[in-house]
This record gives C-alpha cells, structure tokens and sequence, in this order.
C-alpha cells in the first residue's frame, strides 16, 4: 500500500524557519572564533584547559573565580560549549520540523522559530554574566528551547502515527 504526500503551500514557513536555522548556526560559528581569538586558544584545540588545579594557592588572581582560566577562556569554553549543545540538538529538530511540516506547516514554523530563539537566549545567556553567574544566564533559555524541540518531536510522532492509522482514525 502506498501512501501519497501532498506538500502543503504553507510548507514553505517551514523551509524558511528551517533556513533560518542555518543562520543560526552561522552566528554560533562566528561567534565562538570572536571569543577564541580573545582566548588565544588555537586551532584545533576545541576548549581552553587550565595550566594548573583550580585550587592551586599560587594561582593568579584572574585565574581564581574559574578554577585556572582566564576569563576570556573560561568565555570561549562557555561560547564553544554553547554551540555543541545546539549541534547535538540540531539533527533532532531539522529532522522534526522538517517531518511535522507536512501535516502542520504552521505550527511547525512557529515550533522551530520558538527554538531559534530559545537557542540564541542560551547561548547569550551561557556568556553573560549580569544574566546569572557561572554560565546560569543559559538556563534563562534553556526551558523554552526545550519545549519547543519537544512541541516539534510530538507533533512529528503524530504525523507518524496518522500515517499508520487505519483510514476512519485519521481524522483525529
């Protein structure tokens, strides 16, 4: 038995959130290189490490509050560690827009913007300070990005299940 997909005009919020998300990603790279060169932490070295323990009574004092990094690398870790929490999130939430769009252009959309969003709250929030120490500003998006990648993970387990429903349950 075969199935026919017909691709809804609205699908086309779907692919313009979804190129969106590469701009995001864009941004994240950009950004990371800006806090590295302030960092002086080479390529391909992914995350400064400090010299000596954290606890160390000799440590300069600009090392202290981050446990043997500068500020500026401790910035870089956090920038870095921001953009490979969006790339492990990535595949999850083209995949699912891109799947849930078929059946629900729209809310898709709005689904995928509210994650780009929630992305870019986070990884502002992992490098400001005034918005919670210790890389704490990132929680600030973290919830929200987290719902909406759910939002989008039910919604294409939904389009999945209405796929294999028996004809007369499909109106559901």
């Amino acid at each position: 038995m075969s199935l026919t997909i017909e691709i809804p005009r609205e699908y086309g919020y779907v692919i313009l959130t979804a190129t969106s998300t590469y701009f995001l990603t864009l941004w994240h790279t950009f950004r990371v290189g800006g806090y590295r060169r302030r960092a002086r932490v080479p390529y391909p070295i992914p995350y400064a490490y400090p010299t000596t323990s954290g606890d160390d009574p000799s440590l300069p004092e600009e090392r202290k509050e981050h446990k043997g990094l500068t500020e500026a690398e401790y910035l870089f870790n956090c920038a870095q560690r921001g953009h490979a929490h969006m790339l492990e999130n990535y595949p999850i939430v083209l995949s699912s827009l891109l799947i849930s769009g078929f059946e629900y252009p729209l809310t898709a959309s709005a689904l995928g913007l509210g994650w780009i969003a929630g992305r870019w709250i986070y990884a502002v929030g992992y490098t400001n300070k005034a918005w919670g120490p210790n890389g704490r500003g990132r929680l600030k998006g973290g919830a929200p990005h987290w719902l909406f990648m759910l939002g989008l993970l039910t919604l294409t387990g939904w389009t999945g299940l209405k796929m294999v429903l028996p004809a007369g349950l499909k109106g559901l």
